[in-house]
């Protein structure tokens, strides 16, 4: 059993603890990630490290795994100075990080995958060692993985189980878990925190950093919550629902009274701002994927901005790429128009006049080996290549087309013949937001589109979109920053791929309350309609 929080033990019983950390500050830039953040945690103790985005959790785990430098604070791992320059002076010291996003290479095999991590666990001296650690560790999980197996075969399950796998194996003293369970399914979770008990049984300790308060709840012996950079709350998790807690991240004093005014009121998912006499532009019910979202049911009409609202793995970008034809859905109705719609990939989604612009734009939204005019205009081709004349006036129609598109959007390049690389971040962003506005356009659905963009450029994107929608454009807005969903009409909150709250948003955009309403388990929530 884990030794329980430091703070509710007998001073005398563990003199120093595991870890830590004291007056961590951190800026990166203007930027203070980090505002004199402490942690303390004890040795066979999970410890939930919590907190909204921008808190500063991911840099404080960071800087423990030797990804990044503090700039102050002091750091101790069992009393003895601790302050890693690289992964592996950390994990040298027993310190090992299993990252948010899967750092595997899906064209290896599991092998060479996990060979990949070999650094993470210099005890481990040869590679018959830590074949057998590896295969005695996804037996302990109860998962059948062959080490020969190709990554890419993987379900996305075992290939978040692989990737963790090189946290969990061999002797860490401090295991830290950074949104673990963002691709695992039951079983696979069952089977993690199970590891993570005799772990923890077995002397070492544990940061937990989710997004899933029943995780926590179930899970953690201590919680920590940071907000801008600096601690808030520190203590034993026993006696600390998942309300308190979501409370103490969105920093809600009033949460209890504004619990008993939602259940005096009537759903506001009734409330259609925005309805039109013809019926919703769009119109999803009952949505069911095969991974991560259970149920979901929202509508968009012409001219609306719906914004979705969730955190880390609650299938926010699974429903926008179902709308494009990028994900199988398993059950539910979609309707576009008032018709059904079934879309089967991009290209016909296009056709419908439904047009995504993804989350990783270096990745997925531009192509960064062309100049600014094609990646305006590759959207256009069927549209632009037409009529007389060969390549060079194809080439020309482009170049208008991007010219106008350049000035609408107030692009900031020297040439539109430079390479798409030559923009900053904002106005690469602007490009990809012109690309899509095609002719015809009916449903823009937007993931993540103002990440990396600098204040000025978010501004005239959000005003570029609502003026696509005062031209009658339906448009989805994700996004993990929840203060940019204030200008949206209407808010979905998606917990854990289900859709369970609704309210139209034109009596006050409430930042803390929505935080609160994101972190709440889903079958909490749903009886909870605000």
């Amino acid at each position: 059993m884990a030794t329980g929080h430091p703070a509710a033990r007998a001073a005398g019983d563990d003199p120093a603890p595991l870890l830590s950390v004291r007056g961590a500050v951190k800026n990166y830039g203007l930027v203070q990630a980090l505002r004199g953040a402490d942690l303390t945690v004890g040795r066979g103790e999970v410890h939930g490290l919590l907190g909204a985005n921008g808190a500063g959790k991911s840099t404080l785990v960071k800087i423990l795994a030797g990804l990044a430098k503090p700039d102050e604070g002091d750091f101790a791992i069992d009393g003895a100075p601790f302050r890693p320059g690289s992964i592996r002076e950390a994990a040298a010291a027993g310190v090992r990080l299993a990252h948010q996003e899967l750092a595997i290479v899906p064209a290896l095999s599991v092998r060479q995958n996990l060979h990949l991590g070999r650094y993470l666990h210099p005890e481990l001296a040869g590679a018959k060692e830590r074949e057998r650690a590896y295969t005695e560790l996804f037996e302990e999980w109860g998962l059948d993985i062959s080490l020969d197996a190709v990554m890419r075969e993987l379900s996305p399950a075992h290939q978040a189980t692989v990737a963790l796998a090189k946290t969990l194996v061999g002797s860490g003293r401090l295991l830290i878990l950074d949104e673990p369970t963002a691709s695992l399914g039951p079983k696979e979770v069952s089977g993690l925190f199970s590891i993570i008990r005799r772990r923890v049984e077995a002397g070492a300790g544990v940061i937990f950093v989710s997004h899933r308060l029943g995780e926590v709840s179930r899970l953690c012996d201590a919680i920590t919550v940071l907000r801008n950079g600096q601690r808030v709350h520190d203590g034993p998790m026993e006696g600390v629902d998942e309300h308190a807690l979501a409370d103490l991240i969105a920093h809600d004093a009033g949460g209890d009274r504004r619990r008993a005014e939602r259940t005096t009121t009537a759903p506001a998912a009734s409330v259609r701002k925005s309805a039109s006499p013809d019926g919703p532009l769009l119109s999803v019910s009952g949505l069911r994927l095969q991974n991560r979202v259970e149920d979901v049911s929202f509508e968009v009409n012409p001219g609306e901005i719906v914004g979705i609202a969730g955190l880390v793995g609650a299938g926010r970008t699974e429903v926008l790429e179902a709308l494009v034809g990028l994900r199988r859905v398993v059950s539910g109705e979609i309707s576009l128009g008032g018709r059904a719609y079934q879309p089967r990939d991009p290209a016909r989604a296009l056709k419908q006049g439904v047009v995504l612009v993804p989350e990783e734009r270096l990745a997925q939204a531009i192509f960064t080996q062309r100049d600014i005019v094609f990646n305006f205009s590759s959207s256009r081709f069927r549209t632009l290549g037409g009529g007389p004349g060969g390549i060079l006036s194809r080439r020309s129609r482009y170049r208008e087309s991007a010219q106008r598109l350049a000035e609408s959007l107030r692009l900031k390049a020297r040439s539109l013949n430079d390479s798409i690389m030559s923009l900053s971040g904002g106005n690469q962003q602007k490009v990809v937001l012109g690309r899509a506005t095609v002719d015809g356009l009916r449903l823009l659905l937007l993931d993540e589109p103002t990440r990396g963009v600098d204040v000025g450029a978010r501004y005239d994107f959000q005003q570029m979109v609502r003026g696509l929608a005062d031209q009658g454009v339906g448009v989805v807005y994700v996004s993990s920053e929840l203060a940019e969903l204030e200008y949206c009409d209407r808010i979905v909150v998606m917990v854990e791929g289900r859709a369970t709250v609704q309210f139209d948003n034109d009596d006050g955009f409430d930042e803390d309350e929505l935080t609160r309403l994101c972190f709440l388990r889903a079958g909490a929530a749903a009886v909870e309609q605000a």
